[in-house]
């Protein structure tokens, strides 16, 4: 048994402690990696006891393959396989960008002892000079994962719990991502000096209130000519690695039947016939609404969609608004027509009244002002 020891016993004359030893003690219980342990003595003696002795606890069990030091990295490492579970594709490849460029970055080479709160705090405080629109995204996130390590008992107090958040200073800001009516008569018209594709994409957000990702993801058997319907029931949006992902809708409530203008109808119609041709039909086989041959999937993406609405913003020298910018539109519109907020929410596909309402607060602030103005104007005379 001895001499088999011995041999693992390694000597090297130019180190200041020439004896070591370095052997396999399992699997890491809880990330599965394989774990090696390493030490180095003075003396042979102290090395051959040493040794001994974690080869007893080895053989006993009461060798425990979690008793390393972990980094936070690691800890990344074990929650984003549950983390993925518990969300869609897409959601998980926005976290994994955050986390890959900004909480990695900052937080992935310390040690899980040594995070103190003092750390922590300095380094939430570069994040919200840095990155203030996403801050509250990052810090959520980071704060999670710490979360996690707590639940593993790797981490014996979350020092993101204990930081101060900044909290940026109250600035009244106009929402302005929508157009009036007049604004959007303007850009669909522009629409169709520059591409059809473009005219009948944005005029059915503007007009069903859609997200992008759900107007990308229509096929014809999702429009219903007889009933004026149109049903949600699924997106297109990206994964991790910016790969195409065909997934179900955002949230239950956003799988969704809508009803359909007669104009919107037609129009359509119009898009179906100018499109049914023998190369699309055997090449769209899916039947999508918005098909790009270009792409194996058969689909769109968001960034295409965004590059339409601002090469037509660009060249007509019009207000851009995002793509999503025509989901409040089609919101503003409503409110406008009379529209109650469980209307606007059905038709919307918000999971929540509250979004409903936080959107109908953000849309009515330059009517409120327009009105007060008004009331002025009528005091004075």
């Amino acid at each position: 048994m001895n001499s088999e020891l011995n041999k693992q016993i390694k000597y090297n004359p130019d180190k200041k402690k020439p004896y070591s030893y370095r052997i396999y003690v399992g699997k890491n219980e809880l990330t599965g990696a394989y774990m090696h342990r390493q030490k180095s003595f003075k003396t042979f003696d102290e090395a051959l006891a040493s040794l001994v002795k974690l080869k007893k606890s080895l053989k006993d069990g009461t060798f425990h393959t979690t008793s390393k030091r972990y980094k936070y990295s690691d800890l990344v490492a074990m929650w984003l396989p549950q983390y993925k579970q518990t969300v869609k594709r897409s959601t998980y490849g926005n976290v994994t960008q955050i986390i890959d460029n900004i909480i990695l970055p900052s937080l992935g080479m310390f040690y899980l002892d040594k995070l103190t709160v003092a750390k922590c705090q300095s380094i939430v405080n570069d994040w919200f000079s840095r990155y203030p629109s996403r801050f509250n995204s990052i810090f959520a996130y980071a704060r999670k994962i710490l979360e996690y390590g707590e639940h593993l008992e790797l981490v014996n107090r979350n020092s993101l719990s204990k930081v101060i958040k900044p909290r940026q200073k109250s600035k009244t800001k106009a929402f302005t991502n929508y157009y009036s009516k007049e604004e959007l008569a303007s850009f669909l018209n522009a629409c169709k000096g520059c591409n059809q594709l473009y005219y009948v994409f944005f005029r059915l957000l503007a007009y069903t209130g859609l997200r992008s990702s759900e107007a990308l993801g229509l096929r014809w058997s999702d429009i219903n000519i007889f009933n004026s319907t149109l049903s949600v029931r699924r997106t297109v949006t990206n994964d991790e690695h910016w790969g195409v992902v065909i997934d179900t809708p955002k949230t239950a409530g956003s799988t969704r039947t809508i009803d359909l203008d007669s104009s919107t109808i037609e129009l359509l119609q119009s898009w179906h016939k100018s499109n049914d041709n023998k190369v699309i039909t055997l090449t769209n086989r899916k039947n999508y609404v918005f098909f790009n041959a270009t792409r194996p999937e058969g689909v769109f993406i968001h960034q295409d969609a965004r590059y339409w609405d601002k090469s037509v913003c660009h060249k007509y020298g019009l207000r851009y608004i995002t793509p999503h910018g025509f989901r409040h539109t089609h919101a503003s519109m409503m409110f406008a027509a009379g529209a109650k907020p469980k209307e606007v929410q059905q038709r919307l596909g918000h999971s929540s009244i509250k979004t409903t309402m936080d959107l109908y607060v953000h849309l009515t602030e330059n009517t409120n002002r327009e009105m007060v103005d008004k009331f002025a104007n009528y005091m004075k005379a």
